[in-house]
């Protein structure tokens, strides 16, 4: 599928609509990795990613320590800590998934970062009142399902990178990442354009 198109074929203003840009996205690696999630979900991770797509370089998840962020959004009362807990879990659930070699190479444990994430979306679930049952559930679904949404958002992650590489020099960098990594959903993304990447003989079909 054209980057600039939808499963249609119609064009998509990515500018102007990154939710619809990354509903395409996020659908398609669901549906190729067989990821099961409700469809509140997926259109929860798909504005999560359009967010975080917005603040761009002015974005930083990390200003402050991770168990120094959640204790202040557990001790905010009301709105506040609804909504400092929900940012917790989102940068958690973004950056290991986006991220998560990076974290790796500083000897940071993701494991850990996806415990905290999870707690935190954990929490603002229980806050929800029970005549928002369909976000009390969506919050318990990724909680209950963090590491499986990491991966989902690792995928998408991958996708997008061959989405991106328009020049031979590019695909190459990337046929070694997965070279280094084994990268199931690289070698996935690689194939949907018709490139089949073989460990044998180094190349790239």
């Amino acid at each position: 599928m054209d980057p600039k198109t939808n499963s249609n074929g119609t064009p998509i203003d990515i500018c102007g609509d990154l939710n619809q840009f990354f509903r395409e996205v996020v659908g398609s690696v669901r549906q190729r990795r067989a990821y099961v999630t409700t469809s509140t979900a997926e259109s929860y991770i798909a504005g999560l990613l359009a967010d975080h797509a917005h603040a761009g370089e002015d974005f930083r998840e990390f200003d402050k320590p991770l168990t120094i962020q959640l204790a202040q959004a557990l001790n905010a009362v009301g709105t506040e800590r609804f909504q400092r807990l929900r940012r917790v879990g989102d940068g958690v659930l973004y950056t290991t998934g986006f991220f998560g070699e990076y974290l790796e190479s500083r000897g940071i444990d993701q494991s850990y970062f996806e415990e905290l994430g999870a707690r935190a979306y954990a929490t603002a679930g229980r806050m929800l009142v029970l005549d928002k049952a369909e976000q009390n559930g969506l919050f318990v679904e990724l909680a209950d399902q963090f590491h499986m949404f990491v991966a989902l958002v690792h995928d998408v992650a991958e996708s997008l990178r061959v989405v991106a590489a328009r020049t031979e020099r590019a695909l190459v960098q990337l046929y070694e990442r997965w070279l280094n990594s084994g990268s199931e959903a690289l070698a996935a993304a690689l194939a949907t354009h018709g490139l089949v990447p073989l460990r044998g003989n180094k190349m790239l079909q």
